[in-house]
């Protein structure tokens, strides 16, 4: 492969210390890196701060340039960017996700390396055609294979996605943080600690909330939730533990109850979120 001397020069500069560069200086240069360069040049770059999500001049991910790579660095290149957070869900000019660049040109070590951080398989590309059917086309025995064995592993994650089981645990997990969400925040206004760290608490509920809609997308892919649903879900524990802990209201009650300590929180949610399957909904 062919490399100019300017861009030698400029992945040189990059190692030697001195202050961050831009992200926007960075970028091209991961392009034309990921398209010819070395595996090693990337991971300076990226260590630099070029973003692993970055798209070409033409609209494509690096992602995809790097699977349809047939050299030896390919497959270290496409693990790197992975590393970075670079979206194995990523999508081409054509709406193609890269799963389907992959099956079509990719090395098939590449390939497993994708494979390991797909969270789906199912789908189908702009032409209409699945991945099982894309392997086929290609005519590759092991990539066949490879393919045929992670559809088969997904069927069978989908399978304990969607138990029961899984249901109950993720809407009583989903119950518990809003139950915990609104007991911060009926903490907050309650004002009965003068000491009371209310910037800390706000970045809990943050963190809280956070984890709460991470649950909440994995409730609407597998079980089709909606929005309604969930409001039912956790509407039930915010008015639970609110009318639970009106009593704060009063100071008498404070120490018996246990407000501000997590202990106190983490027993009350937990009883307000078994209450989940235990009854018809």
């Amino acid at each position: 492969m062919k490399t100019t001397i300017f861009t030698i020069l400029a992945i040189l500069c990059l190692t030697i210390a001195q202050p961050a560069v831009a992200e926007e200086e960075l970028n091209p240069l991961i392009v034309s890196r990921v398209a010819l360069g070395r595996a090693a040049d990337i991971d300076i770059l990226l260590e630099k701060g070029a973003s692993p999500d970055t798209r070409n001049l033409y609209g494509q991910p690096i992602l995809i340039s790097a699977l349809e790579r047939k050299d030896d660095d390919a497959p270290v290149i496409v693990k790197s960017l992975l590393d970075a957070g670079a979206s194995p869900e990523t999508k081409d000019r054509f709406g193609d996700r890269a799963i389907f660049t992959a099956v079509k040109r990719a090395r098939k070590d590449s390939l497993e390396i994708l494979l390991a951080k797909l969270p789906a398989m199912s789908g189908v590309d702009s032409t209409g055609q699945t991945v099982m059917e894309l392997a086929a086309l290609r005519g590759d025995a092991e990539i066949v294979a490879l393919i045929e064995k992670a559809v088969a592993d997904e069927t069978e994650r989908l399978k304990l996605h969607k138990s029961t089981d899984n249901l109950l645990r993720l809407m009583r997990k989903y119950s518990y943080l809003h139950c915990s969400d609104q007991y911060l925040k009926f903490y907050v206004a309650s004002e009965q600690d003068a000491d009371i760290d209310k910037k800390a608490l706000e970045n809990i509920s943050y963190e809280i909330m956070k984890d709460a809609d991470k649950i909440e997308v994995e409730i609407q892919r597998y079980f089709g939730f909606t929005q309604q649903h969930l409001k039912t879900i956790n509407k039930h524990a915010r008015i639970t533990i609110v009318r639970d802990l009106k009593a704060l209201e009063s100071n008498a009650f404070r120490k018996r109850m246990g407000v501000g300590k997590s202990g106190d929180m983490e027993k009350r949610c937990t009883e307000i979120s078994k209450s989940w399957g235990k009854r018809p909904r």
